[in-house]
């Protein structure tokens, strides 16, 4: 659906630059028909053959733009990337929406840093948090966090006031807090990501081995009834089965586990 809107949305220009060839056509033809006859033919031919002529470079970057966001639609990562790169090398224009999809496919890919100089488009390096579109924050953010650009990515992520991403820079503010070996601040990050999505999982894993490791079995247990009173405990219930154990006390606290995510 989102295709063919943008396929309509192009096709209204097109339209216009073909009814304003014929209109032009035909007023030279008027104009010059008392004079020459063959000549006011060949101008009002000319006219007609402008408009596919001006229209060819157009068609070609709006082909390759629906081409590369129906892969990006059916998640052919490798495909995406192929086609918005042909759509860049035609001169197509980089939108936000353009650069989201491409650099979500590049990250999909495990490109990090490809998908970073994607989403940042034209900015110069390193630019400031606040110089980054605030809808493409987060994924900068990640991308940084999984080239090990630690210092950097936090200060992106706490930047990124995305409503519907919070949970996500959340996560990975908390990662990075664990990193330098600071469990509590990890703890509160988690749990501030919990707070907007309670059955994200990656943010309970790690929120409960955190709990344990700090002998808090009461409230890593909270968190687990949350994630299993959510819209599909069944489908839940085998991911939590190793947490419930070991906050129980019948079985070892899982080990660190790094969690490979990407916005969409």
């Amino acid at each position: 659906m989102d295709v063919l809107a943008l396929f309509l949305s192009r096709l209204v220009p097109l339209l216009l630059l073909f009814s304003a060839c014929l209109l032009l056509g035909r007023f030279a033809f008027d104009h010059l028909r008392g004079r020459s006859e063959l000549v006011a033919r060949s101008i009002f031919a000319g006219c007609i053959l402008l408009g596919p002529a001006l229209a060819i470079p157009y068609v070609a970057r709006l082909g390759y733009r629906l081409a590369a966001e129906r892969a990006y639609s059916n998640r052919r990562w490798e495909d995406a990337d192929r086609l918005y790169q042909r759509y860049r090398e035609l001169h197509g224009r980089e939108t936000e929406v353009i650069r989201f999809h491409w650099g979500v496919s590049l990250m999909n890919l495990r490109q990090w840093p490809a998908a970073e100089e994607v989403l940042l488009g034209t900015a110069r390096p390193d630019p400031a948090p606040g110089e980054i579109p605030r809808p493409l924050r987060t994924s900068v953010g990640i991308c940084l966090y999984y080239e090990g650009r630690s210092d950097r990515a936090e200060k992106v992520l706490e930047a990124a006031a995305d409503p519907g991403q919070i949970y996500l820079s959340a996560y990975f503010l908390g990662r990075l807090a664990e990193r330098r070996g600071d469990f509590g601040q990890a703890i509160e990050w988690y749990e501030a990501g919990l707070g907007r999505s309670p059955h994200f999982y990656p943010a309970v894993y790690q929120t409960v081995r955190l709990r344990l490791l700090r002998h808090e079995s009461v409230e890593a247990r909270k968190v687990l009834t949350r994630f299993l009173a959510g819209p599909d405990s069944a489908g839940q219930e085998p991911l939590a089965r190793s947490l419930v154990e070991a906050a129980a006390g019948r079985g070892p606290i899982p080990a660190e586990r790094e969690f490979l995510l990407v916005q969409h």
